[in-house]
């Protein structure tokens, strides 16, 4: 799990390496996406630019994309992920 600058399109992507299988992981819209942790579940922490290249965390659970903002900030970077408490939310570190 990280990220790389693609050679042809100069774009920097997140990636999964999982069992000798690369998977490109592209928050929709972003220009720019980085994948930051992974807990044992294998859901993925991240930080995405969108087009005005405005700075976003996410989650990635089971190939669904939550966005996360804290309120009243300029940026939002998500560095890693815990596992899913009791109530299903995740715990992240911003």
């Amino acid at each position: 799990m990280g990220d790389y600058v693609d050679r042809h399109d100069g774009g920097r992507h997140g990636f999964l390496l999982r069992a000798g299988a690369y998977t490109k992981i592209d928050f929709p819209q972003a220009v720019i996406t980085v994948a930051e942790g992974i807990n044992n579940p294998g859901d993925i922490a991240g930080v995405h630019l969108d087009s005005l290249f405005n700075e976003h965390g996410f989650v990635l659970h089971q190939s669904h994309f939550t966005p996360v903002d804290v309120p009243d900030a300029v940026a939002t970077a998500v560095f890693s992920i815990n596992a899913l408490d009791p109530s299903g939310r995740h715990s992240c570190t911003c």
